[in-house]
């Protein structure tokens, strides 16, 4: 019973609450494709990964010295869909594809508000993962990845008056590594780990906020590089897998991803 309640709780407890991390177990799982053998040393997945970042811990960076550093809101949101090649069910790379948003809010002087919204535009990504070391059931392995995207503004306002936003940019890029273990019970694969990232935002094009940003425009990057993820996932022994996964600390976000090994 406490190894089902510990299972549990990290499968809805991560529901509660960097660049997602995924399963320790990841390379091993389904354990075997729909069409490429078991014992073929490459394997090949398409998935699907949505991303929902609730607030990233950022701070501006190159500011006037009168100006708050901190960033009141850092919110994105990732719809991605991704291709990934297995080798020896021990490694993976994969590259992802797909559209970002992101909604800032941030206050540079005490009666001063500025908010910013994207359109959703395109995004990518690359990454990989290893398995590192396993023990019967129990897993240990690390991820790295890189993200960037570049959407216009659909809005730009200060102090809730619209502004002109034609022309603005927000260029944001994210590199992230993760170390993490699982434990396999039977179809369940709860994970922890931790992760450092380096996320940085920089948006142009500020002609509208001149008077407050003299440049035109305004650099953001990650106070908090160090975090913590909680997951679960959830395999058939055969062509499909299923994974939640929270993270904290440097942010507050939420992954859901699936996938289908051929």
């Amino acid at each position: 019973m406490r190894r089902w309640f510990f299972t549990l709780s990290i499968c809805f407890g991560a529901s509660l609450h960097a660049l997602y991390n995924g399963n320790p177990s990841a390379t091993m799982i389904p354990e075997t494709g729909l069409l490429i053998p078991k014992d073929s040393v490459v394997g090949v997945k398409l998935g699907y990964e949505f991303d929902q970042v609730f607030d990233s811990s950022m701070k501006m960076v190159r500011n006037a010295p009168s100006q708050r550093k901190r960033v009141q809101e850092f919110e994105t949101q990732l719809n991605l869909g991704t291709l990934s090649l297995d080798l020896f069910d021990r490694a993976e790379l994969y590259g992802s594809l797909g559209v970002m948003r992101a909604d800032i809010l941030q206050h540079p002087t005490a009666h001063t508000r500025v908010k910013y919204e994207t359109h959703n535009h395109l995004a990518w990504s690359v990454g990989g993962r290893v398995l590192l070391a396993y023990w019967n059931e129990i897993h240990l392995g690390a991820t790295a990845a890189y993200l960037q995207s570049n959407p216009p503004l659909s809005e730009l306002e200060l102090g809730g008056t619209a502004l002109p936003s034609h022309g603005a940019k927000l260029h944001f890029d994210q590199w992230q590594v993760g170390f993490g273990v699982s434990r396999r019970i039977k179809f369940l694969i709860p994970y922890i780990g931790l992760q450092y990232s380096d996320t940085r935002a920089r948006i142009r094009g500020l002609e509208s906020l001149q008077s407050i940003f003299p440049k035109k425009h305004v650099s953001m990057k990650t106070r908090h590089h160090i975090g913590l993820f909680l997951g679960c996932g959830l395999t058939a022994e055969r062509g499909f897998d299923l994974n939640l996964e929270g993270r904290f600390i440097g942010e507050t976000a939420l992954t859901a991803s699936a996938e289908i090994r051929f």
